[in-house]
């Protein structure tokens, strides 16, 4: 059993939550190849606003918070809040959209993608 700094901690739940991000967008975007017309459409602009929120995910657990400790409890608010603007932006751009992609595509793939995500950042920080 190997003993890990929290920066290494956190820097491996960052490279963990990337690889999931990457892997539920790859599979939306796969998906969407199957299916057609606002189904498909859906599905990648899902996909691809929860590769954005993985990328914000990944972001800030990967910055050495240890360098910065007046900074440091307010980590996890910035994420949220970085979050919460993605989310933000996605319904602005699902609005925007109109009937060229699926509401409810696009909803399953980004919940599924925050879903899993939250999970594994969860997983690896325990």
């Amino acid at each position: 059993m190997s003993h890990l700094s929290a920066t290494q901690n956190f820097r491996r739940a960052a490279r963990r939550c990337l690889a999931v991000g990457l892997i539920l967008a790859a599979l939306s975007l796969g998906l969407s190849f199957a299916l057609e017309g606002a189904k498909s459409a859906g599905l990648a602009w899902g996909g691809g606003a929860g590769l954005l929120l993985s990328l914000v995910t990944g972001a800030i657990l990967y910055i050495p918070w240890d360098r910065y400790p007046q900074l440091a409890g307010s980590g996890v608010m910035i994420d949220f809040a970085l979050k919460v603007l993605v989310m933000i932006g996605s319904l602005i751009v699902l609005k925007n959209l109109g009937d060229a992609a699926n509401p409810r595509y696009f909803v399953l793939s980004l919940g599924t993608t925050l879903v899993i995500l939250t999970l594994t950042e969860v997983v690896s920080l325990a």
